[in-house]
Order: C-alpha cells, then sequence, then structure tokens
C-alpha cells in the first residue's frame, strides 16, 4: 500500500488549508520502519539493529505530515483524521527534531505527544453519529477477568502481553483496584467479570473498562472480541464485536486495556474496523483503544496515571497524554520505549468525563 499523492488538510474553526507533496516514494518505508520499531520489544536485537531507522524515519515522517500545519497548531490539542496505512499510526512517537546523534535514551526523544496532546477519528460519519455526554458524576463499569492458566500468578513474567494466547495475566486485576481510587462504580474480578455482567450493568455506567484478552479476526472483523469469563451455558465468555453492535450504551468513555482493540480491517473511506467501532455505533463518543498488544504491567501504570488525570477533570486527550509524560517520567529505562506506552491512543471526542476542579 503506496500513497501516490498525499493530501494533508489542515481545518480548524478559521481556515482550511491543503498541503500536497510529491516526494511520496518513500513513505511506505518509513511508515514500515516506525512501526517495526513500535512492535518488537526495545531491549530485543531487532529492536536495537532498527533503533537507528526509527528516529531518522520518525523525524522524516513528522516533517511530511506535521510540520506544513505548524504554525496554526502551536498551543492547540491534535484530532488527527488519518487514511490507509496511517490509520496504524500513533502520530505521539514521530519526532519534533534530528536525533540521529542521540543515543538509546528513550526517555529523552523529542515525541510529538511532548508538544501536543492527539486524538483521533478514523471517520467522521462515526464522530457524528454520537454526541459527547455531559460531564458530572462519572460512575464505573470496571471488569477483569482471570486468566491463571496452568501457573501460579506469584511466578509469571513481567513480561506478559494482552495478546491472542491467553496467556495469565498478573496486572488486570491490579489495574482496576487503582483505577477504583478515582471513581465510584462497579468492579468486577475474575469470574464475576462475566457476559452476564456486562449485559446488565453496561447500560447505566458512564465509564467503562475492561482489562482482559482480546481476539482479533483480520479478515472478519465483525468477529473480534473481548475474552470475559464464561458464567453459564447460554453466554459462551466472548463479546464479539457484532453483538456490541446491537448493545446500547449511554457510556462517555469506554477503555479496552487489551492487546490490538483499536486493531482491524481497513475500509477505504471508513477507516478501521475495529472493535471500536462497534462501542461507537452503541453510543459511545470516547474510546482508548490499542494498536498492538499491550503489556500487562505498562497498561496498569499507564491507566492509574490516565484515570487519576481524567478524576481532576482534565480533557481525555490531554488526561492521556499527561498519563504518558508520567509513564516517561517514572518508568525504569529498559520500559521507556514507545513499545510500551504508545499503543494506547484516544479516539473520538475528548470532553472530560467529570468538571473541571477549579478549587
Amino acid at each position: 500500500m503506496i500513497y501516490r499523492l498525499p493530501v494533508i488538510f489542515y481545518i480548524d474553526d478559521t481556515r482550511i488549508e491543503v498541503f500536497m507533496n510529491n516526494d511520496i516514494a518513500e513513505l511506505n518505508d518509513m511508515f514500515i520502519a516506525v512501526m517495526d520499531y513500535m512492535k518488537s520489544d526495545s531491549y530485543s536485537a531487532k529492536s536495537m539493529a532498527n533503533y537507528g531507522k526509527y528516529v531518522e524515519s520518525a523525524h522524516d515522517l513528522y516533517k511530511l505530515l506535521i510540520m506544513p500545519c505548524e504554525k496554526w497548531i502551536q498551543g492547540k490539542s491534535i484530532t488527527i483524521v488519518p487514511d490507509n496505512i496511517l490509520c496504524y499510526l500513533p502520530f505521539e512517537v514521530l519526532l519534533t527534531r534530528d536525533v540521529k546523534n542521540l543515543k538509546n535514551s528513550f526517555k529523552s526523544l523529542p515525541y510529538l505527544i511532548k508538544e501536543y496532546p492527539i486524538s483521533y477519528a478514523y471517520s467522521i460519519r462515526l464522530l457524528d453519529m454520537v454526541n459527547p455526554k455531559q460531564g458530572g458524576k462519572a460512575r464505573m463499569l470496571a471488569m477483569a477477568p482471570e486468566f491463571k492458566g496452568d501457573e501460579s500468578l506469584n511466578f509469571i513474567s513481567e513480561n506478559i502481553y494482552r495478546s491472542n494466547n491467553l496467556s495469565p495475566l498478573k496486572y488486570n486485576v491490579e489495574e482496576i483496584v487503582n483505577i477504583s481510587k478515582y471513581f465510584k462504580g462497579t468492579y468486577l474480578k475474575g469470574k464475576q467479570a462475566n457476559e452476564s455482567k456486562f449485559y446488565e450493568l453496561a447500560e447505566n455506567n458512564d465509564i467503562i473498562h475492561i482489562a482482559s484478552h482480546t481476539i482479533i479476526d483480520d479478515n472478519i472483523p465483525m468477529r473480534s472480541k473481548i475474552v470475559l469469563s464464561k458464567d453459564s451455558l447460554d453466554e459462551d465468555g466472548y463479546l464479539n464485536t457484532y453483538e456490541i453492535y446491537q448493545t446500547k450504551l449511554n457510556a462517555d468513555l469506554v477503555v479496552l486495556s487489551g492487546c490490538q482493540t483499536g486493531y482491524g480491517k481497513y475500509f477505504k473511506g471508513e477507516g478501521i474496523s475495529s472493535l471500536t467501532n462497534g462501542f461507537l455505533y452503541a453510543g459511545c463518543p470516547s474510546i482508548v483503544a490499542t494498536l498492538w498488544d499491550a503489556s500487562d504491567k505498562s497498561a496498569m501504570r499507564l491507566m492509574s496515571y490516565f484515570y487519576k488525570n481524567l478524576s481532576l477533570g482534565q480533557d481525555k486527550d490531554i488526561a492521556l497524554r499527561n498519563a504518558k509524560l508520567e509513564y516517561l517520567e517514572k518508568c525504569p529505562p529498559y520500559k521507556a520505549s514507545p513499545h510500551y506506552w504508545a499503543g494506547f491512543i484516544m479516539i473520538g471526542h475528548t470532553n472530560p468525563v467529570v468538571p473541571p476542579d477549579t478549587g
């Protein structure tokens, strides 16, 4: 998939600008270099070898896609409406400066997220279908099924991912325990986090948070699913995308803290078809989802920071940006690669879930 003629539209309340760039032959290679680096562990041999390609390509993409609009976006939040392969790119990891001489110092790289809050709208039509809810006393439904496998959780590696293989998770339960400090609601763990409870409770909550495994079907996106606990013969424990489409939800925010929850098949003119589409159609105006497998422990930390920021009345995109910056500041150096934090993206409306605390 190679763009023949990239067109960048900049739109705000007062202007529309159009930029065309004929130097497009290398866009596909730039994208691959960045995404290869994003999806691999930062200290693997392959990743270390790809570091130079990443920093060069991430800055080249910045010059191509963002720099033409620089003078208008200063001090603003950015909503990206990407097309084609760019639907899979977290723009947060583009680099605003040339850093070829900087060694593998992940914390100090000039990521775009350090300059701007960023959100995404893969389809303007989908975005227009739902309206943001009025901020108030937000009530939470959080679910964390248990995946023990054959091992004790005490001996599970910290490098577990919330992926298709349904491996044991150590931190998803701790994740919802942490966020319970910030919002009142219903927090379901283990067998309680089942499909029946979702259908019973989801409609009447302002925030829905699911920390679990997902199973992504690249060929038939409607069959992609979130894995919950099985509770009866009537429910299989899978929350399928096609089932979500048939559900009515009133939540202002849905957070899908699992693997590739924002990943799916690209459709021309519609963007990515993923689990997030189902929640948008169900009436949820704002989704936090992931573009690749989520690191179990890193997700737990990032989500704790995110909900702390939301509870202070920050806009959703600002809350996620600040959570990523706090993660970068506090994490050990070997966990600072964008691989561990950049996969979480904000899709849709960005209004706060509670009114700002004016003190």
